[in-house]
C-alpha cells in the first residue's frame, strides 16, 4: 500500500470473469479500511479516494487522516471501476476536495451507465462551462498514484487523468498556459494525445 492517505468517500458485481480483484476473490481477513473498500465497492460499485498532498486538513468530514507531508497536490480517484465496469480508473488533481469528489462520482455514474471514456475525449457539464480532458495516465501514475486501485485489482490499474483549464480555457499543454495547471495537475501523471486539441472556453477553475 502507499505511503500516502487512503480513506472513504464512496459509489458489485465484476464485469469479467477472470477478474482478481478482492471482491472476487477475497483472502479472508482484512484490516478496517480494507473492509470499508470491500463494502463500500459491494454497495455501490467503487469508491472514491481523497489524498492529501501536504499534510494539511482543511476539511475534517473529508480529511480523516493525513497524507505523507511531500508537498505535492491534492488528487483524488477512483477504485472498483476495473470490477465494476471494466474500465480505467479515474484520476483528478488540484482541486477543492468537495468538487474533486463530485466529479469522479458524477463521471463514474456515467460510466455505470455505460459511457466509455478514450484519451482525447472532452467531457461537458462537470466544471461550469469548463470542459475537462480526458488523457491517458502514465505508468508512474498508475503505480504510485492509484496504488489503494492496485491493492484493491491486485494489479497496475489502467487509469485516465481528468485535466482541467484556466478560465479562459487553457489547457496545461497548450503554448503560454500557467505554471500553476501543471503545478497542480503534474505532467508526470499524465500521457496526453498529440491530436487533443481542446476549444477556448470561458469560466473554468482556477483563472
Amino acid at each position: 500500500m502507499s505511503s500516502r492517505t487512503r480513506y472513504r468517500l464512496s459509489g458489485g458485481r465484476s464485469a469479467a470473469r477472470t477478474c482478481r480483484c478482492h471482491v472476487c476473490r477475497p483472502d479472508g481477513r482484512y484490516d478496517p479500511v480494507e473492509r470499508r473498500t470491500l463494502d463500500t465497492v459491494r454497495r455501490h460499485g467503487w469508491q472514491v479516494m481523497l489524498v492529501s498532498g501536504d499534510g494539511c486538513c482543511e476539511a475534517p468530514e473529508h480529511w480523516g487522516e493525513h497524507g505523507d507531508g511531500s508537498g505535492g497536490p491534492d488528487f483524488a480517484y477512483t477504485v472498483g471501476l476495473g470490477h465494476r465496469c471494466g474500465h480505467p480508473e479515474l484520476v483528478v488533481s488540484g482541486l477543492d476536495p468537495r468538487s474533486m469528489y463530485r466529479v469522479l462520482q458524477d463521471v463514474a455514474t456515467r460510466v455505470a451507465g455505460g459511457l466509455r471514456l478514450r484519451p482525447g475525449d472532452m467531457l461537458e457539464g462537470l466544471l461550469a462551462d469548463a470542459p475537462m480532458a480526458v488523457a491517458s495516465a502514465s505508468s508512474a501514475c498508475r503505480s504510485e498514484v492509484v496504488s489503494w486501485s492496485g491493492w484493491f485489482h491486485r494489479r497496475a490499474p489502467d487509469a485516465l487523468v481528468l485535466v482541467w483549464p484556466t478560465a479562459v480555457g487553457a489547457f496545461p499543454w497548450q503554448p503560454g498556459a500557467p505554471a500553476f495547471l501543471d503545478e497542480r495537475q503534474p505532467p508526470a501523471w499524465r500521457v496526453c494525445p498529440a491530436a487533443l486539441t481542446p476549444p477556448t472556453t470561458a469560466g473554468g477553475p482556477g483563472g
